[in-house]
C-alpha cells in the first residue's frame, strides 16, 4: 500500500472514531489509537515506536472492562490483569510452538513453571481462543500479545514470563 492510500485510510478511520466517540468515548478513543497504530505499521514504523500506542490502547481497554463489569449481577468476572496474564501465557505457548516446533503440552508446561499460572488453565484458555469461544477482550489481548511476542528474542520472552506472573496475580508492573 502506498503512503497516500494508507494516509487516506487513516483519516477515514479517525473520522469514524470521532463519530463513535460522541456515543462512547472509550470505544472511539480505542479506535483512534488503533487506527494510528495500524497506519504506523503499514509505514513500517519499528515496534518500539508503536509501543506507547499499544500501552495506551490496553489502558483504554482496561477502563472499558472495568466500566462494563463493575457492579454487574452474577459471578465476579476475571480481572483485566488476570486476562492479560492468561493471554500472554497463551501467546508465549503459540510462539514457542511455532518457533521451536515443540509440542503444545511441553510449551504449556514450561510457561506454567515460569509464570506460576496453572498449566491446565493456560491450555484451556488457549484452546478456547483457537476455537473462537472466548470474549472479544480475551481475543484482542491474545492478538496484541502474540503480535508483540512473535518478534521477541528468546531472552526477551523469558523476561516477559516473569512479568506475566506479576500481572496474572493482579499486581501492576
Amino acid at each position: 500500500m502506498d503512503k497516500g492510500e494508507a494516509y487516506d485510510k487513516l483519516i477515514a478511520a479517525l473520522e469514524s472514531a470521532w463519530k463513535k466517540t460522541r456515543r462512547n468515548h472509550l470505544h472511539g478513543q480505542m479506535l483512534a489509537v488503533k487506527a494510528v497504530d495500524r497506519f504506523l505499521g503499514e509505514m513500517d514504523a519499528p515496534r518500539s515506536a508503536r509501543q506507547p500506542l499499544i500501552w495506551t490502547f490496553l489502558t483504554l481497554m482496561r477502563s472499558d472492562w472495568i466500566n462494563r463489569t463493575r457492579g454487574k449481577p452474577g459471578p465476579k468476572p476475571k480481572s483485566f490483569n488476570h486476562l492479560c496474564g492468561l493471554s500472554g501465557a497463551a501467546a508465549v505457548v503459540s510462539v514457542m510452538k511455532e518457533r521451536c516446533g515443540c509440542r503444545v503440552g511441553d510449551a504449556v508446561a514450561k510457561v506454567a513453571k515460569a509464570t506460576g499460572i496453572p498449566g491446565e488453565e493456560i491450555r484451556k484458555f488457549r484452546d478456547a481462543i483457537h476455537r473462537g469461544t472466548t470474549d472479544d477482550l480475551s481475543n484482542s489481548l491474545y492478538r496484541i500479545t502474540l503480535d508483540e511476542f512473535k518478534d521477541a528474542s528468546d531472552d526477551e520472552l523469558d523476561g516477559r514470563l516473569g512479568q506475566l506472573r506479576i500481572v496474572y496475580n493482579d499486581m501492576d508492573l
